[in-house]
């Protein structure tokens, strides 16, 4: 049997169950409690985040996969805030 190793994320109260859905399991609303005194002792590295990738217990939500000469558009689209996953820019021209 696989433990599932908690997840911890600052969060706006509407995302929590979307956040849910990609597998954490602590969404915390950064509007209402403090993040620092909310999480106990974290893995802040690189190495600890793609194991927990690897291993399928968080999902990556991408939402779009622009080249890198449309970098100007992806930022218009993340302005407003309204962007639910992560824009990757690529190298492709």
């Amino acid at each position: 049997m696989c433990r599932r190793a908690p997840t911890a994320v600052a969060t706006r109260t509407g995302d929590r169950a979307y956040l849910r859905e990609l597998g954490v399991s602590d969404p915390i609303d950064y509007r209402t409690t403090d993040f620092t005194t909310a999480v106990g002792e974290v893995d802040p590295t690189t190495a600890a985040l793609q194991a927990a990738v690897d291993g399928g217990e968080v999902r990556l939500d991408i939402a779009q996969m622009p080249p890198i000469t449309e970098l100007a558009i992806a930022h218009r689209r993340i302005e407003p805030n309204r962007v639910r996953g992560k824009i990757v820019l690529t190298a492709e021209r």
